[in-house]
């Protein structure tokens, strides 16, 4: 039994008496040697030599070893776990991500570790494990004798490199959690004196099936990966309790060489090992021979499953998720003081993300950026400057790499590149090739969020995050036409009316001699603003922002989500402001929230490793950004839009039925192309471009947003129409007390003059009506504006 003393004992107290007892031992020991040796010296004095030889040497080896040990276990060589710390082990463990739905999305790690119960593990995959490893297991207190004595002989006397460990299974967990130094011709014995300590107090604290459960959550299966969790995702693309008797074999068969035993690189060898193991199973009586013979014969099969941070659903999303949890984690204290670490302590990330929604969502950015590019091939340009390939190469050694990057660079040499259609392409290309390729590929934005509580359910920030890791969610570019509702906004917070008209003619604006122009190059008659913003009008919203003025437009904006400073320049009626996707989808959640703005939620709450939750996202932040009535109004005449206006193609087009509001955006030379549409609970965006503003299509007619950004949003949409068990609740129509009275609308879009409004006035349609059939009033121009 080992040696207790209590509290007061000190160290040296102990190993005095410790001390004091070897000593009377040895003294008892000697005597009877001595009496031996002196008959042995008279009657045969060279055997006498040889054995006084022997006994100095095996006393002083003796000695050796309790002085190594000894000095191990004071902790010369380290400060050995004490069984309080060994209580409390602390491992690296990867932090999760689910989806509001509990749909598990990825995780976080610096160790790709992930731990499982010992409910979870097959009866045959521990069996496996003990026969393989340490059949003793359960007869031993941590160290086994005879396996010790093996490595004595064979490994120190012999100097056999190959001739195993000889570790028990709680001496490899110990090795696990702690690596081992170097202590240069004396690393291996003191580094399996630490072990066996550190294992004989595990044993005291733990019980045997924990510590089975310890080693097979912290063991390594090559390729970064640790513990049997990840082994069978990685390999069998399945938990370990879904693992056949063959396939838990074959991971506990890596054990013995992670990379030589690697089932896909090299199949025959993990097969061959893979039946060492079945085998072992059967010599000790695990398995009957039936069954050994039986299981031994199936071929190996895998299904090989490689997750990189840059694949699995939502990449960019998760990206976004860990620098909010990080700073949500940083102001939340363990017991011991410290904060929870992202990547190590094992925690479980909810989020706000729909499953469902997201799948849609990047099913339709592929969908459309597949057919989208082919015709991009065909009618866009991707000049780019040598400034910008600098900026792309992310060079910034100074202007004598400038002078000659472009003969360093032009050299071609192996690559991998994206192709929107083929995934990754090994190639061979030069650096410049390929910043000139790659600028010739579209990129684009979406995202969804609950209109009332911000939640995001969809984020699809890029077309490939493993090559293009720029969340383009929240980049900024030129909003376009998509800034309009917000002069509007302002221009009803003043008094103005959707029945307020304004002649629509051009008019210089600044000592440069700027004055908009309309898309269509119209001009003439006047438009009622209703019918100024279903068509996207340039000579109407920049003569309404100067009336009511830049405070104004910049305090809604501000109030509704954006964050951006916002100039004194008539532009900004065209949306030369630089803002975000992210920030623009909140400006139409507003307004279809009453005027009240939501601030975006991603995390809904926070467990640790103990199942505990350390943190519950609070109520969101809301706040009125316009009253409720220019809301009501403004959401009318983004109807409108949709219905008639310039995001019409969503009816004829793409049939979708859904209530909608919404509005299209096209920056100068198309350079970007935006669609925000929002239904009574549901508000999604979308935008597409080029790296760089001078990545742009040549004709209005393949670049508009309503033909590159719109198309996105309404595949996401029809998607969610066809899908019943969501349609019902995100397809519903706007309560009619969030919408502006019909009789604040009975004015025309567009007159000629005044003579002609009275009979205009009787051709005009139901603009309330969703139907596809709808006929244009005859005084309204047909041509799409931007």
């Amino acid at each position: 039994m080992p040696m207790k003393f209590s509290k007061s004992n000190t160290v040296i107290t102990f190993c005095a008496e410790g001390a004091k007892k070897i000593l009377l031992k040895s003294n008892e020991v000697l005597q009877s040697l001595i009496q031996k040796l002196a008959l042995l010296k008279e009657s045969r004095p060279k055997l006498f030599m040889g054995g006084l030889i022997s006994f100095s040497v095996g006393v002083a080896s003796i000695w050796l070893c309790y002085m190594l040990w000894f000095s191990v276990w004071i902790g010369i060589f380290g400060k050995l776990p004490g069984k309080k710390n060994l209580r409390h082990l602390s491992q690296q463990i990867a932090s999760e991500v689910y989806a509001a739905d509990g749909a598990y999305l990825g995780k976080y790690f610096t160790t790709n570790r992930t731990k499982v119960t010992y409910g979870e593990l097959p009866s045959y995959l521990l069996d496996a494990l003990i026969a393989t490893e340490d059949v003793r297991f359960y007869e031993h207190g941590g160290i086994d004798l005879r396996s010790l004595s093996r490595v004595f002989i064979k490994t120190l006397v012999f100097q056999q490199q190959s001739s195993g460990g000889g570790s028990t299974i709680t001496q490899q967990l110990v090795k696990n959690l702690y690596p081992r130094n170097s202590y240069g011709f004396y690393t291996l014995p003191i580094c399996k004196i630490r072990e066996m300590i550190i294992a004989g107090r595990l044993e005291d604290v733990y019980s045997k099936d924990e510590i089975l459960t310890m080693y097979i959550n912290t063991v390594p299966f090559g390729e970064e990966i640790y513990g049997i969790e990840n082994a069978s995702q990685r390999f069998f693309s399945k938990t370990p309790a879904d693992l056949t008797m063959e396939e838990a074999a074959t991971l506990v068969g890596m054990l013995k060489a992670n990379t030589l035993y690697h089932p896909v690189r090299n199949p025959d060898l993990s097969q061959k090992r893979r039946n060492v193991v079945l085998h072992q199973l059967y010599r000790y009586d695990f398995i009957s021979k039936n069954i050994y013979d039986s299981i031994a014969s199936i071929p190996l099969e895998t299904n090989y499953h490689f997750l990189s941070q840059h694949d699995g659903p939502a990449p960019y999303f998760r990206t976004k998720v860990s620098k909010e949890a990080e700073t949500i984690l940083a102001q939340i204290k363990q017991e011991t003081g410290e904060s929870y670490s992202l990547y190590e302590d094992g925690l479980q990330i909810y989020t706000t993300l729909d499953a469902t929604l997201q799948s849609y969502a990047e099913q339709a950015v592929t969908t459309q950026m597949n057919q989208l590019q082919q015709l991009f091939d065909r009618y866009g340009t991707a000049d780019i400057t040598p400034e910008q390939m600098m900026l792309s190469l992310g060079n910034s050694k100074g202007k004598k790499d400038k002078k000659n990057w472009k003969k360093e660079l032009s050299q071609p040499r192996p690559m991998e590149i994206f192709d929107i259609k083929k995934g990754t392409i090994d190639t061979m290309m030069s650096p410049i090739d390929s910043i000139r390729y790659y600028a010739s590929l579209l990129r684009a934005g979406f995202v969804a969020m609950d209109v009332h509580t911000g939640e995001i359910k969809a984020w699809v920030g890029g077309i490939n995050h493993h090559f293009f890791q720029y969340d383009q969610v929240e980049a900024p570019r030129q909003v376009a036409s998509l800034f309009k509702p917000i002069v509007y906004a302002a221009g009803l917070e003043s008094g103005k009316t959707p029945c307020t008209f304004y002649p629509n003619q051009q008019k210089v604006y600044d000592n440069k001699g700027w004055k908009p122009r309309n898309a269509d190059g119209k001009y003439g008659g006047k438009y009622s603003l209703h019918g100024a913003l279903t068509h996207s009008v340039n000579t109407i919203s920049v003569r309404l922002l100067q009336e009511v003025g830049y405070d104004k437009v910049r305090e809604i904006a501000q109030n509704s989500g954006i964050t951006v400073p916002i100039a004194n320049d008539p532009t900004v009626a065209l949306g030369t402001v630089e803002t975000s996707l992210l920030e623009m989808v909140q400006v139409y959640a507003t307004i279809a929230n009453r005027g009240v703005h939501v601030s975006p939620q991603l995390i809904s709450h926070i467990k640790n490793a103990k199942g505990e939750t350390i943190y519950q996202a609070l109520s969101t932040q809301t706040s009125q950004a316009m009253t409720a009535q220019t809301s009501q109004e403004l959401l009318s005449m983004l109807r409108r839009v949709v219905n008639r206006g310039t995001a019409a193609r969503l009816r004829w087009k793409y049939g979708l039925k859904t209530d909608l509001a919404g509005k299209t955006g096209t920056s100068q030379n198309q350079a970007d192309g935006w669609f925000v549409g929002t239904s009574a609970n549901l508000v999604a965006g979308a935008w597409v471009g080029g790296e760089f503003p001078s990545i742009h299509f040549k004709y209005m007619r393949y670049g508009q947003g309503a033909a590159t950004a719109l198309p996105i949003f309404a595949t996401f949409f029809q998607q969610i129409e066809a899908d019943p068990a969501i349609s019902q609740k995100l397809t519903q129509p706007f309560d009619s007390r969030h919408l502006a009275s019909s009789q604040k609308f009975t004015c025309p879009e567009f007159m000629e003059d005044l003579q002609k409004l009275e009979p205009m006035q009787m051709k005009l349609a139901q603009i309330d009506s969703l139907a596809r059939q709808v006929p244009v009033p005859a005084m309204v121009s047909t041509a799409i504006r931007q």
